[in-house]
């Protein structure tokens, strides 16, 4: 039989417009897609090959090899499922939060962190404080960084955030260390809880206390 009947019907255009767009311009081409087995099985492949010419300039035949990737592509798309499910947790958090490397390089964060950033979640991964936030508060949470990894102990200090519309909340900014399998460091997490509403109670509290007296 063809190869080409192996493979998936819904790769097989895609496969045979780039083979054929790759030996026009005799240049090596490497692609992944999948193909159904005898049994009725669907495995992912990844090709690379190039077309071998004779004197004249004519395709003579296609040269290369295909090795089975099906293993690697269901490792991805669990990883891709984890990261999905970590992301609509963080994102359903009602306060900030987010996560950093050693470097201070942020790895991600939820939708209120965005929000109170005011800015897209593209614009702040892969970015350090230094680039988010002014310099003064970037300075603070360096020395908060380096104080959180030498004692290997959490951060914890109430604060207020103000965000971009205005809105203002008190909270208890909290960072910690997140560690691997083998219980080396490999990054922070901050938290922001929110605890206007206790402040508010509290304050009210204060005023009948001072009434009372």
């Amino acid at each position: 039989i063809s190869f080409g009947e192996i493979i998936h019907p819904g790769d097989r255009q895609r496969v045979w417009d780039e083979v054929e767009h790759k030996l026009l311009t005799k240049a090596p081409y490497p692609l992944t897609y999948r193909i159904i087995t005898a049994n009725g099985a669907i495995k992912w492949v990844w090709e690379q090959a190039i077309g071998i010419f004779n004197e004249q300039g004519e395709l003579a035949f296609v040269e290369g090899f295909i090795t089975d990737i099906t293993e690697q592509k269901k490792a991805e798309k669990a990883l891709k499922d984890k990261n999905e499910l970590l992301r609509t947790i963080l994102d359903n958090m009602p306060f900030p939060m987010f996560y950093k490397d050693l470097l201070g390089r942020v790895l991600g964060c939820n939708k209120a962190f965005c929000d109170y950033l005011g800015k897209p979640f593209e614009m702040i991964v892969g970015r350090t404080a230094w680039e988010l936030i002014p310099s003064m508060k970037a300075l603070f949470i360096e020395e908060v960084d380096k104080q959180v990894l030498s004692t290997l102990s959490d951060f914890r200090k109430e604060e207020q955030l103000v965000f971009p519309d205005g809105r203002v909340i008190d909270t208890v900014y909290q960072k910690s260390l997140f560690f691997d399998a083998d219980a080396i460091p490999q990054g922070y997490i901050g938290l922001y809880f929110d605890i206007t509403e206790r402040i508010k109670a509290e304050k009210i509290i204060k005023k009948q206390v001072e009434d009372l007296e």
